[in-house]
């Protein structure tokens, strides 16, 4: 009876330590720079902002892989993955339309230049 009781000291306290510790990466602790949702007017802008896009994924990510093992130490998991699962989907929703409206940008800017050499060549 002993070891049990100090069995479950034991997990109930290291899930304690996972619930900080996740509130902690949840609550800022990790700031993901999200690109910038301003309306691109130039090449060079839209790449920048697909790079953006790049480091903002890999932060995401990152946050998701520590989220993932504090979970594991919890003990309701479940929960705590669905959890994390739908931080990192809302995240990553919000750099797609970053990085749709950029390729947008470029492929319109592609376009555009290729039908200007094509002119240049009829002419």
């Amino acid at each position: 009876m002993r070891w049990f009781s100090l069995i479950t000291l034991a997990t109930l306290c290291s899930a304690c330590t996972g619930i900080e510790a996740l509130h902690d990466i949840d609550s800022g602790n990790v700031n993901i720079n999200f690109p910038p949702t301003a309306v691109i007017e130039s090449n060079t802008q839209a790449d920048r902002v697909l790079q953006a896009v790049e480091l903002s994924r890999a932060q995401i990510e990152w946050r998701y892989t520590q989220m993932e093992q504090i979970c594991y130490n919890r003990f309701f998991i479940n929960s705590c993955l669905l959890e994390a699962k739908n931080k990192r989907r809302n995240d990553l929703a919000k750099v797609k339309k970053s990085e749709v409206d950029a390729n947008f940008f470029k492929r319109k800017y592609k376009v555009e230049e290729m039908d200007r050499v094509i002119k240049e060549r009829n002419r």
